[in-house]
């Protein structure tokens, strides 16, 4: 593994709110790293959640989807359940959703799938359990993939989803689009699908010369879509989204360059 990332440029396509210890861990290895967010997370209307927070204990598990579900919810969480009901399986899927809850809930045990932190992993671990008749908690985003919910009603779950924000365009100025534009982008890194679809979006101007910058994707999904999307380099894979697993790979892969 190298320990410099001397004269690489990294564009970070993740929001504003959740970039900025990458971007720093980037540039303590002497990197630049560009932040350039393509999703804009924004809220949704108010009242459902408002009204499902104060029922968490109807529910035998409650699975947080991301950490802006977290970031979302929590304190409303918190108003009505300073301390987690203990009868509710508290459970995130990925450390970094985990961890957060873990600030708000020292006390209380989180249950994470090991890595890769994805829905697969998490659905089997579910597995081996008894869940049918049960009533179980979605926090997430709108839209987004259907599979956990859709394997929890095959078995016999009753599932409830609350949706807690919004992924849409982000929209940077002018000014930032052509500094990006500009910018001899050494990386990519990507940790969601919607991400990469708006930078292309964002940057359509200069799409024929994104295709051909090395992207840095968190799942093995996400590499099959930037296939899809016309990037022409094969992505490299990180062990999960969190920083430093992307670092790792990073590191990694700029080891592998310098003896090319």
């Amino acid at each position: 593994m190298s320990t410099s990332l001397r004269n690489l440029t990294v564009l970070v396509t993740r929001p504003a709110h959740q970039a900025g210890n990458l971007c720093v861990e980037i540039e303590r290895h002497a990197g630049r790293a560009l932040l350039f967010p393509t999703v804009a997370i924004v809220d949704v209307p108010q009242a459902s959640i408002h009204k499902t927070v104060q029922t968490l204990t109807d529910y035998a598990m409650v699975i947080f989807l991301s950490p802006n579900a977290v970031y979302k919810v929590i304190e409303q969480i918190r108003q009505y359940w300073p301390r987690w009901p203990t009868t509710v399986h508290l459970i995130a899927i990925g450390a970094t959703t985990a961890q957060l809850l873990r600030n708000y809930y020292p006390q209380h045990s989180i249950i994470c799938p090991s890595s890769p932190f994805n829905t697969e992993r998490l659905l089997a671990m579910l597995s081996t359990q008894s869940l049918r008749g049960q009533s179980v908690l979605l926090i997430q985003g709108e839209g987004g993939r259907t599979l956990l919910a859709d394997t929890l009603r095959q078995w016999g779950v009753w599932v409830t989803q609350l949706s807690v924000y919004r992924r849409v365009l982000a929209q940077p100025s002018v000014e930032e689009i052509a500094n990006v534009a500009r910018a001899p982008i050494d990386v990519i890194i990507g940790t969601n699908g919607s991400g990469i679809k708006n930078l292309i979006i964002l940057l359509h101007t200069q799409h024929f010369a994104l295709l051909d910058v090395q992207l840095l994707v968190a799942s093995a999904r996400i590499a099959h879509l930037s296939r899809d999307l016309g990037f022409r380099r094969p992505a490299l894979i990180a062990e999960n989204a969190t920083d430093a697993a992307l670092m790792r790979a990073l590191l990694d892969w700029r080891g592998e360059k310098t003896w090319i």
